[in-house]
């Protein structure tokens, strides 16, 4: 059986409170759908080219720091 853990806190005791997974030691929440996606097992291969887009945050501190000057 594969164990969910914490993305916060990397704890693996997680427990099921009104429909909703939360972790026993830091609090956070997961609803049934997050859950389901951190219970991937293995690795997953990614092929072909990823490509990070930081244009808008970019544009944004751009802004900041023209406003700033």
């Amino acid at each position: 059986m594969n164990t969910i853990k914490c993305e916060l806190c990397g704890a693996s005791e997680l427990t099921k409170r009104d429909g909703m997974f939360v972790c026993d030691y830091c609090g956070t929440k997961y609803s049934l759908e997050e859950a389901r996606k951190m219970m991937v097992e293995g690795t997953v291969e990614v092929t072909g080219t990823v490509r990070i887009d930081n244009s808008d945050q970019t544009r944004g501190l751009m802004q900041i720091a023209c406003d700033a000057y």
